[in-house]
């Protein structure tokens, strides 16, 4: 089974203009291995380069949006994650590749988005939410730190003391909250979500197609640099949390189930 599917749409006078990408590990709440994440960066590269195609969109199978790294350990495993090197060599070049596509990239977040699943979300350009559906950074419950650009994104978007509280508490933002805050545009109820989702990519699709690609430029300008330092503070960051004792507590919890 694919973890990463694709799905092309046509628009009004634009045959398969839209893609749509989701993360196809439902019964693992969508979390994405090292490797799932790197097909999923892989796959965006692909139709970045696709001249036909003109707007993404990112979502989830089954409940989840993405639940983030996959913690889970391989059965009689004793190995603690090297979650510095995961970050380095799998998640910050996804998040980099989402904010290089020249595509505009919709998250339809059907579910729960937590950890790294929540810095996917808003390395979009435009976010639609399931009305039931949660942001979730849990990182403070296990002694990790906020990764995935999440500490970027975050504080870019709400400022910094709403930033530390959400991440110092593991608070949950509802649907509701992040419409009110600006982490995304609607919400709707799930079983409209990919239909709104298509929607949303076919007004784009409508759009000069140069206008769409240089605005994204130049918003991704603005942050790229910033980004990328961020970036790097947060996997050595990481480093040094990915060897605290709750973190150690947290894998061995993960390992017994």
């Amino acid at each position: 089974m694919s973890a990463i599917l694709t799905t092309r749409h046509d628009a009004p006078n634009a045959p398969r203009a839209i893609a749509t990408l989701t993360i196809n590990r439902p019964d693992k709440l969508n979390a994405l291995s090292g490797q799932a994440a790197d097909i999923l960066a892989t796959t965006l590269a692909a139709l970045a380069a696709d001249d036909s195609l003109r707007v993404i969109i990112l979502t989830g199978a089954g409940k989840a949006f993405s639940s983030g790294f996959d913690l889970s350990l391989d059965e009689g495993s004793s190995d603690v994650p090297d979650l510095a090197a995961v970050l380095r060599d799998h998640f910050n070049p996804l998040v980099t590749a989402m904010r290089a596509c020249p595509k505009p990239i919709i998250a339809a977040v059907n579910g729960v988005a937590a950890g790294a699943g929540v810095g996917l979300v808003l390395a979009a350009d435009l976010v639609l939410m399931a009305d039931q559906a949660l942001l979730f950074q849990p990182f403070a419950n296990i002694g990790l730190v906020p990764a995935a650009g999440n500490s970027w994104f975050l504080s870019q978007a709400l400022g910094r003391h709403r930033a530390a509280h959400l991440m110092m508490t593991a608070e949950r933002i509802t649907a509701q909250n992040a419409v009110d805050w600006g982490l995304a545009v609607s919400a709707h109820p799930a079983e409209a979500l990919q239909i709104e989702a298509l929607g949303l990519a076919e007004t784009l699709v409508a759009k000069s197609e140069t206008s769409l690609r240089l605005t994204k430029a130049l918003l991704t300008a603005c942050d790229e640099t910033a980004l990328a330092a961020q970036l790097e503070q947060e996997t050595a960051a990481q480093a040094v949390a990915g060897a605290s004792p709750e973190w150690l507590e947290a894998t061995e919890k993960f390992r017994k189930g």
